[in-house]
């Protein structure tokens, strides 16, 4: 089954500038597609959609379509949980975080999508063990999150062959 939650959101923060939060989505995205293929779950596209807003500001939206099944229950809870630990952190790195910019990274509707989906077929997780464990991943995984992050941000969509590109090892 693929999953086809709504795109996330970043909040438009008005101390970052439009570059900025479409890294911080960027690097939201790349978290799930990183920590989904690491866990070998199957990841179909990876889309930034910056969109205009009627009071004519904008903001910046992204999805990560990964194939879940319950057997791959608890890899998927990670890759869920790795958005937002991947955003944070690309916040602590360019010394932007702050109230307003944590609230801009902040994804509970990814908790509340994951843990909606596996209560659905009958698993219970704890998220804070999960997000402890995506954390870890996301720290160790880091460099390759940040690369599928810039591509994704240079290109706007990257398909799930891109991506298993950008994680191969060179020779």
């Amino acid at each position: 089954m693929t999953t086809t939650p709504d795109p996330d959101t970043v909040a438009y923060a008005p101390s970052l500038t439009q570059e900025q939060v479409l890294l911080l989505q960027a690097h939201h995205e790349a978290g799930h597609a990183v920590i989904a293929i690491h866990h070998g779950l199957e990841v179909t596209s990876l889309e930034l959609l910056p969109r205009t807003e009627d009071h004519g500001g904008w903001s910046i939206g992204g999805i990560t379509y990964v194939t879940y099944f319950p057997h791959e229950a608890h890899q998927f809870a990670l890759q869920g949980a790795a958005g937002e630990l991947a955003a944070l952190k690309w916040l602590d790195e360019q010394g932007l975080h702050s109230e307003e910019t944590i609230a801009a990274a902040t994804a509970d509707h990814d908790r509340d999508d994951v843990i909606q989906l596996l209560t659905r077929d009958g698993i219970q997780i704890s998220w804070p063990q999960v997000r402890d464990r995506a954390q870890t991943q996301v720290d160790a995984l880091w460099s390759q999150i940040s690369a599928v992050a810039h591509a994704a941000a240079e290109n706007g969509r990257l398909t799930g062959a891109q991506i298993n590109r950008l994680l191969a090892p060179t020779a």
